[in-house]
């Protein structure tokens, strides 16, 4: 199996499956958490990469894609944590507000947008907006400051990561009230009986109760019109008695 040629990622998919295909056990819930994660991940940065022209300049050259984006992504990584050693405040400002704004802006454009990413981003902003009043008290708590800002990184990329989607899970989980999703349930329970009692009244001549008095009164009416007695059918008392 060559591999050299081979993008990141499917590196990585070919190595999980030959370790699933290998392992005396079943491991696959391992092999499907790791490559929902890392995986998908590592996809989403190759794609941003291959925007670029460098990036694709070297892979046309010959340079294997595993050794590029091994080295790109070493190198980012070092650039990004000297950044955040020399100018904290200035990497979670970036992180906070760089790719969420552009993202709202992208929502904004739409014609239609969809109401529960819609929420998801003002969940997001509402915390953003508490971190940003809890800084001020920080220095007043026990926590260091190192910690506190490496968590609020931590929080701040999982609440935005189009992979972990954190803002919409806490918006549907915490923010919005159990009593709505129970009420949703019971109007759609409620829809659901309204739609059986439909579909029996037309089954093998049985209809409900309700349904043969409007019937009877309907009949009623029509032969109190016409001049003519008619009478109910006998059928519904055959029934009864059986």
């Amino acid at each position: 199996m060559s591999i050299k040629h081979d993008k990141t990622f499917k590196v990585l998919e070919d190595w999980l499956d030959a370790l699933k295909d290998r392992a005396p056990i079943n491991i696959s819930y391992v092999t499907r958490s790791i490559n929902n994660t890392v995986v998908a991940r590592i996809k989403t940065l190759e794609l941003i990469y291959s925007k670029s022209w460098l990036y694709t300049f070297l892979l046309n050259k010959g340079v294997y894609p595993f050794v590029l984006f091994s080295f790109l992504t070493t190198a980012l990584t070092y650039g990004a944590i000297r950044t955040y050693r020399r100018s904290t405040h200035l990497v979670l400002n970036l992180v906070g507000v760089l790719y969420p704004s552009w993202r709202c802006w992208q929502l904004i454009k739409q014609k239609q947008h969809d109401t529960d990413e819609l929420k998801a981003w003002l969940t997001y902003w509402m915390m953003f907006g508490s971190f940003q009043v809890l800084d001020h008290w920080m220095d007043m708590v026990s926590v260091s400051r190192r910690k506190y800002n490496l968590y609020k990184l931590f929080i701040l990329y999982w609440a935005q990561s189009p992979h972990s989607k954190g803002a919409e899970l806490l918006y549907r989980h915490v923010l919005q009230k159990p009593q709505e999703e129970k009420r949703e349930e019971e109007e759609c329970e409620g829809i659901e009986v309204t739609r059986k009692e439909t579909v029996y009244s037309y089954m093998d001549g049985y209809q409900p109760p309700h349904l043969l008095a409007s019937n009877h009164s309907s009949d009623d009416d029509d032969s109190v019109k016409s001049g003519i007695i008619t009478h109910a059918p006998t059928t519904t008392i055959v029934e009864k008695e059986v």
